[in-house]
This record gives C-alpha cells, structure tokens and sequence, in this order.
C-alpha cells in the first residue's frame, strides 16, 4: 500500500474509511476480517455475490448511493492491488448500485398557484400591510419546506 501513501492526505482518510468498513462487513457476514484471499479462489458468480452484499449491506446502514460508489471505486483499486481484477464492464454487469436520490428544487404545481394566487393578493395590497403579510408568507413557505424535509 506504498501508493496509498503518497496520496493526499484526504485520499488517505478515505481509504481508511474503505478498508475498515470492509473489515466490519467481511467480521459481520464471514466472520473474519480478511476474506479476499478466499475471493480469489471462489468461482466468479460468488465474488459478484460478495460484492454485491457489501453494497447491500452498505445501503442498509443508510450510507448515501454517491458515498457506496466512491466506497466502491476505491475497494476496487484496493481490490485489484490484492489481485481481483474487475473491469468497468463486469461491475456494470454484475453489480447492481443504489439510485441517487434526487430532490425536486421546484414545489408540486398545486403549492405553486397557492403561492402565485398569495403573492398577487399581496401587490394589491397598502405598503404596511403588504411587509405584515410578506413575513406571513415567508413563514409560510418555512412551514411547507420543513413539512416537506419530514
């Protein structure tokens, strides 16, 4: 792992990161820290298996689908160092990762028309009483977006 150590220090955290969750997963399911010596000499189906399990299994600890990839990207450069060799078309193949989530940035069309139909009642409106009602909407919007987040 000499080429681990000239990396950024932060390429370094990460590894170590990598490689003691690694560790935890092989203690929990085989109940042996080091199981890639026995990889290498299990048929492939098995290894796919195994890896696959470790994404799973990374999954269910609510690790984020970007953090599983980069996790992965670096246990296979680690991986390929112990002598597992695995291209970008098997792991496509073979594995199966978690969809990254993605967040709307926009509000459902009905909450949209609520806030036009809002802020059209607002231009109506005096001056004084238009900052008393825009503080309401502004806690309003508050409300939705934290009701949403729940």
């Amino acid at each position: 792992m000499d080429k681990i150590s000239r990396k950024a220090k932060g390429t370094q955290l990460s590894y170590k990161i990598v490689l003691n969750n690694w560790e935890i997963f092989s203690e929990e399911k085989f109940r042996q820290k080091d199981i890639i010596p026995d990889l290498k000499i299990v048929d492939e189906e098995t290894l796919w298996d195994t890896l696959q399990s470790w994404i799973n299994w990374n999954s269910e600890r609510d690790n984020m689908p970007q953090t599983i990839k980069h996790w992965f990207s670096l246990l296979k450069k680690y991986l390929y160092y112990r002598g597992i060799k695995l291209t970008k078309e098997d792991v496509s193949e073979n594995l199966d990762f978690p969809l990254k989530i993605e967040e709307s940035h926009y509000p459902p069309s009905l909450e949209v028309s609520i806030f036009k139909n809002i802020l059209i009642c607002l231009m109506k409106i005096s001056l004084k009483k238009h900052t008393v009602y825009w503080k309401s909407v502004i806690r309003l919007v508050f409300i939705v977006g934290i009701l949403k987040n729940v």
